[in-house]
């Protein structure tokens, strides 16, 4: 799945997309099913990706190439979403979290050894 960032220079932010639900028993005794979406992705200085085994391949090749132990980031977002309202309403947790991956996050100098 990809994120649409709006800004000077919009791009797709490719994530992670977790859709999850669960049937719960409520105090009335009724049974019901609740749901959300979870995204997330790894980021570093000048690299993103989605996918974990991508994220520790480069941590990795940054270490045996560079000698430079980089700092990751792990970001994710979770949105309640009811199962019968999941297409609307997690489109809208879809935009929310594109708001909050437009924040930039900032790294300090590379550790070495």
């Amino acid at each position: 799945m990809n994120l649409a960032i709006a800004g000077a220079a919009p791009y797709e932010l490719p994530v992670s997309e977790w859709v999850l639900s669960n049937a719960i028993q409520t105090p009335d005794g009724r049974q019901e099913t609740v749901g959300g979406i979870y995204v997330f992705w790894f980021v570093a200085d000048g690299e993103e990706t989605p996918n974990h085994d991508q994220f520790m391949r480069w941590l990795a090749l940054d270490l045996l190439r560079k000698a430079v132990w980089q700092r990751w980031t792990y970001v994710s977002y979770f949105s309640v979403c009811e199962p019968a309202r999941r297409t609307r309403r997690c489109a809208h947790g879809k935009s929310d979290c594109g708001v909050r991956a437009g924040v930039s996050i900032a790294a300090g100098p590379a550790l070495n050894g």
